[in-house]
């Protein structure tokens, strides 16, 4: 200011106290006052402003003034409070005060009123934050059942607003002490108190004051409060360092705004304070306490302990609480270790992302930064496999402390354990695994053992996300196969329909569904036969591609003709060209060729299909005409194709294949989208929508974990699902001293190979034999098991006679 230097002490108070037009401030003496009065008066004058309704709890202060109306208007008034910047003041009393209205209940309660009135409780200082936190935690569980504006509060909730809102009108003219110090202060303390529950966290800065004669004097000067996320599982101990941080902040605010030498503070965390000053004190002497968990009216208009703080606060420091928090030193190479520890030990970062392959990249980095201190090159598939091992251990840790503390000491698990039908062990990794009776299957390791995992849970929610994607967001029973093929999740089938219900491609792309009463199933649906020998088939498209040879080229149409088995439905898929005759009857050779002739072919009456049956039936005529002989015309007989039509216009007749159409376009929609493909790029991904489809469980799939999987359309066809990944067994390879083995020679014809007998095996590391020894009639040779084909057994001698020209 230019006036600085004439008037230092009134230019000092208008930067700091001036809001706006408001001068809001204030003196320890009357004299100090005084001159505060008059040289703010001179300062503004010199810029041509000039005081006016001027209110002071002193009358003596505002003697000489022209303008008092403001003060002589509450020295008359009954009501002696005044209302500036959003506050009430009483200036007999020299205390802030708080108006709270009585709340009216209207016969419906909403959010919307409910936000409504809590917004009406202006608290800048938080003086009031024990019941506000109340109002909070209302508001959040509003939040967290995503109701409408105006939509009827659930009963329990509007029960809590009831019951808060009637006392709401206790909290009317509840009285703050303005002045906060003792007078003729010699020494200033701060003392600031934070604490967290699961609801909620806080903190209030309480100012200690004693003066020339040993008396102490401790009010609150303000607080803050915050309620816990609902968007992350939050631990105690988190919410507790969130309570310090927000502790800090208000710390800083606080020292800023007092123009007080403080003598001693508690409030910041670790740079900004002294690890000494940091103590820990018990729940009913901490005010803060009542901010984690919230006051009703009643209970707060009684709260003695949050206006003054502790009775010990008034007391010696020898009568504090002692137990002080001890803060560990680290040296950077410690620090670094402990970062890393942090970062891959604590389950708040598996909260941090929406996807458990970068989760599993980002923690492989981590690891491998611990080990070799450097980040270079992609993730292997090994730091892969022992980071997703350390991501299920982190999150069964959580959810299943208490089996696996039971486990890893021999106990056997509580008799309430949810558990316990599972029958859980931990392997060598200390991964929990379902038990079961299936040790002996000849299935995999996974699939007898599959990992348990809690519902409810991110890590889980984003696997099962994961697989539905990853197998074309498919349905609730294909993707609860996939999972359990390496997975047994608490509740599996709900969890999964809730993640794919809240899927958005499967959101948009499903239609609504209509019920009706369907009918019987038909004869050939129920009777036993080979895969495809009776078979519905119909077209679906068009869809567009694009031609690989011509840039310029506008999109080309083409079709997917759909066979489907009806015996195990399986699902044969072809890309035709055309909807003619001719495309129909090549896709229909093709089929033929791969998964044999059928006996039956249904469909509608579609004029392809029409034409291609007259083009059969010429075929059949010609090929069953004299001019060939009786073996070819009985033969044909045998393998004659029937053909069936449905009704015209009732696509419902032919359920099963309207089934088929739409799951191939459902994955086919949600995986390419609006790409358009070449022709063999778009082949590709038919064939694989292809082993989706028949790799979906044929029946519901059991809860219990000791029985086995449920059968797919690929166990009729390959022996096993599609999309399953294949074990392998090297058992399998074992070659028995004393065995009969042909020895494979790339550079003859195998039956010029020569025999051998296994006179001794040499065993790996793990027990598994690789490689033998063999002796032929030329001499004894070192071979790999893979160059070996051992004889059945019976058939030795038989063998041995026969190629009597080599001798053992």
């Amino acid at each position: 200011m230019d006036e600085a230097e004439q008037f230092p002490l009134a230019a000092d108070i208008l930067r700091r106290d001036l809001y706006v037009d408001d001068l809001l401030t204030g003196a320890p003496t009357l004299e100090e006052a005084t001159r505060l009065r008059d040289e703010s008066i001179a300062l503004l004058h010199r810029g041509k402003f000039n005081l006016r309704q001027c209110a002071s709890n002193s009358t003596e202060l505002l003697c000489g003034l022209t303008d008092q109306s403001i003060n002589l208007q509450l020295q008359s008034s009954d009501d002696k409070t005044l209302k500036t910047l959003g506050i009430y003041w009483n200036s007999q009393q020299d205390a802030i005060i708080y108006t709270v209205k009585k709340i009216a209940i209207p016969n419906k309660i909403t959010k919307r009123i409910i936000l409504s009135e809590v917004a009406k409780i202006f608290d800048p200082l938080g003086l009031l934050q024990p019941v506000i936190v109340t109002a909070k935690l209302i508001m959040q569980q509003l939040w967290k059942l995503e109701l409408a504006w105006d939509e009827t509060l659930p009963a329990n909730i509007h029960t809590a607003w009831v019951d808060f809102s009637s006392h709401l009108s206790e909290l009317h003219n509840p009285a703050f002490r303005r002045k906060i110090l003792s007078s003729k202060s010699e020494k200033i303390q701060l003392h600031g108190f934070c604490d967290a529950s699961e609801k909620a966290y806080g903190a209030c800065i309480y100012l200690r004051s004693t003066n020339s004669s040993g008396e102490v004097y401790s009010q609150l000067v303000c607080a803050k409060s915050r309620v816990a996320p609902m968007k992350k599982v939050q631990t105690i101990p988190r919410l507790e360092l969130c309570a310090a941080k927000l502790l800090t902040t208000l710390y800083r605010t606080v020292m800023e705004a007092l123009n007080l030498r403080i003598d001693r503070r508690i409030a910041e965390i670790r740079q900004a304070t002294n690890p000494d000053d940091w103590r820990h004190v018990q729940s009913h002497e901490n005010p803060a306490d009542q901010l984690s968990r919230g006051q009703s009216p009643e209970e707060f208009v009684r709260n003695d302990l949050w206006r003054t703080g502790p009775s010990w606060l008034k007391e010696e420091e020898s009568t504090w609480p002692t137990f002080k928090i001890q803060i560990p030193t680290l040296d950077e190479e410690m620090r670094k270790d402990s970062c890393f520890t942090v970062a891959v030990n604590n389950h708040e970062i598996l909260e941090r992302y929406s996807s458990i392959d970068k989760l599993r990249r980002i923690l492989s980095y981590c690891l491998r930064m611990k080990k070799d201190n450097q980040f270079k090159g992609i993730p292997t598939v090994q730091e892969i496999r022992q980071t997703d091992q350390r991501i299920i251990k982190l999150v069964q840790s959580g959810s299943f402390m208490q089996e696996l503390h039971d486990l890893q000491n021999g106990k056997p698990l509580n008799s309430k354990s949810r558990l316990l039908s599972l029958s859980p062990f931990l392997d060598e990794a200390g991964i929990l695994r379902v038990g079961g009776r299936l040790r002996h299957a000849d299935i995999s390791h996974n699939q007898r053992h599959p990992i348990l995992l809690p519902k409810s849970n991110h890590i889980t929610n984003l696997i099962i996300e994961n697989d539905h994607q990853s197998h074309g967001h498919a349905g609730v029973q294909s993707t609860l196969y996939s999972l359990r093929q390496r997975y047994w999740i608490i509740d599996g089938r709900n969890q999964v329909r809730k993640i794919i219900l809240r899927c958005v491609k499967c959101m948009r792309a499903k239609p609504p569904t209509i019920n009706y009463i369907v009918g019987q199933l038909l004869k050939d649906r129920v009777t036993e036969a080979r895969p495809f020998s009776n078979v519905e088939v119909d077209y679906c498209g068009p869809f567009y591609m694009k031609e690989k040879r011509f840039r310029n080229r506008a999109r080309v149409k083409i079709y997917v003709a759909v066979f489907v088995c009806l015996v195990v439905k399986a699902v044969h898929l072809e890309v035709v060209s055309d909807m003619t005759s001719e495309g129909f009857i090549a896709a229909l050779r093709r089929f033929v060729a791969r998964r044999g002739k059928p006996s039956i072919i249904s469909s509608d009456n579609g004029s392809n299909f029409v034409g291609a049956k007259t083009e059969i039936e010429d075929i059949q005529r010609l090929l069953g005409s004299n001019e060939h002989n009786t073996k070819v015309h009985n033969f044909l007989l045998e393998k004659e194709i029937k053909w069936k039509f449905i009704p015209p216009s009732s696509p419902h007749f032919g359920g099963i294949w309207e089934a088929a159409v739409k799951s191939f376009k459902h994955h086919l929609r949600l995986i390419l989208g609006n790409v358009l493909l070449c022709f063999e790029d778009f082949n590709t991904l038919v064939v694989e929508i292809e082993s989706i489809l028949n790799s979906r469980p044929l029946a519901p799939l059991s809860s219990d974990p000791n029985d086995p999987l449920a059968l797919t359309p690929g166990h009729f066809l390959i022996g096993e699902p599609m999309t399953s990944l294949p074990e392998i067994d090297l058992g399998d390879y074992t070659v028995d001293v004393g065995s009969v083995v042909v020895i494979k020679n790339d550079n003859l014809p195998p039956l010029q190979w020569h025999l051998g007998r296994v006179i001794a095996a040499h065993p790996g590391a793990d027990g598994i034999i690789r490689t033998v020894q063999v002796k032929t009639a030329t001499g004894t040779f070192d071979r790999s098991i893979k160059k070996l084909a051992p004889l059945p057994i019976e058939n030795i001698e038989r063998t041995i006679a026969s190629t009597s020209s080599e001798k053992l």
